[in-house]
């Protein structure tokens, strides 16, 4: 049962306080990438992301670069779905870099916006830090829900290993221990 009264957040950590202002207030914008991990590993994390770490969306044109994923089941994971403006739409083709179009896109709608950029893309998180916009990795949001207490430590290794599963050269061994150690380091009673 989801409570917004603070006293017990969702999956199983009951010692852990929802927040009062979730992580990425001012809000969230996934990528592709991130957009179609979830959708193979877990689309039920989308939906705690837009629930408990910020208003969450996605750019109209990463929709249509997702084979799987349609406009209604955004709606229903809690997604809000964005049309990018003609001007955003120039300023992303002045920009000169190597990422594609849709990814220029996403960075302009975040920099304007003051939105975290959820992205696994290289290029577009070299971008956007060159331009100090925010970024975040898709296993890192699953790390934040299972900090605040909104995932368990099952399901979050369950994702991670779907990752891994699915993409070994993104994902190899060494990010796995990486993730399993950050876990553990926010697996520890709070006072």
């Amino acid at each position: 049962m989801d409570r917004n009264d603070g006293s017990r957040p969702t999956d199983t950590v009951p010692h852990i306080p929802n927040r009062v202002r979730p992580p990425y207030a001012d809000g969230l914008l996934l990528d592709a990438n991130v957009l179609i991990e979830y959708d193979h590993a877990d689309k039920g994390i989308a939906a705690l992301v837009a629930r408990h770490l910020g208003p969450t969306r996605v750019l109209s044109t990463t929709i249509s670069e997702v084979d799987d994923f349609e406009t209604e089941e955004c709606h229903r994971l809690g997604i809000s779905i964005i049309e990018p403006t003609p001007a955003q739409r120039n300023e992303a083709d002045r920009i000169s870099s190597r990422t594609s179009r849709e990814d220029k896109l996403c960075f302009v709608a975040c920099r304007q916006h003051g939105w975290t950029l959820a992205t696994n893309d290289r290029l577009l998180r070299r971008l956007c830090q060159r331009n100090e916009v925010p970024v975040r990795y898709a296993l890192e949001l699953v790390l934040d829900l299972f900090g605040i207490g909104h995932l368990s430590r099952p399901r979050a290794e369950s994702v991670a290993r779907q990752f891994h599963n699915r993409s070994p050269n993104h994902y190899p061994q060494v990010i796995l221990d990486w993730f399993r150690s950050e876990l553990d380091g926010r697996d520890r009673p709070r006072p």
